[in-house]
């Protein structure tokens, strides 16, 4: 049996889209990929070191202390990093391409981050939000570095 390239490009695409609908339904957002130094997160009433491979969910805040640094990997292919004495919140996440809901929100509250475009923010830019102290930053589906200095957002 002769499996053409292009029906099996569909169902790659297709499993690829199941698999990230199944890590929405249990609420995973993405994964630490990379740590480096001093790092936190903060997940309801608790806080933990920052280790690879650990999941993201909603309504976590990732915050790196001097000499710190994390990478995390959203689910949409999304890369954010976060440099020393930084701080984020993942305030909404949603990647469900088979019902077409896309909404991404990211508080910025001090420090460096680096932000670079997944699905969301090619497919549905005006879905992406980075809200910062000074104020909130939409995208293009494209790739920047923010540094906020003076008081972390509250």
């Amino acid at each position: 049996m002769h499996i053409s390239q292009k029906w099996l490009l569909r169902l790659i695409i297709v499993l690829l889209f199941w698999q990230m609908n199944a890590y929405a339904e249990d609420g995973t957002v993405g994964t630490i990929s990379r740590v480096s130094g001093p790092a936190t997160i903060a997940r309801q009433n608790e806080s933990f070191p920052a280790e690879k491979g650990i999941r993201l969910f909603e309504g976590d805040r990732i915050y790196t202390q001097k000499d710190g640094a994390v990478g995390m990997i959203l689910y949409d292919n999304t890369i954010l990093s976060l440099g020393s004495s930084s701080s984020l919140t993942i305030t909404t996440f949603r990647f469900a391409p088979n019902e077409e809901e896309y909404a991404m929100e990211i508080e910025l509250s001090k420090g460096k981050f680096l932000y670079n475009s997944g699905v969301i923010g090619k497919v549905r830019p005006k879905a992406v939000r980075l809200l910062m102290p000074i104020g909130t930053l939409g995208t293009l589906g494209t790739k920047f570095l923010v540094d906020l200095e003076g008081e972390e957002r509250k």
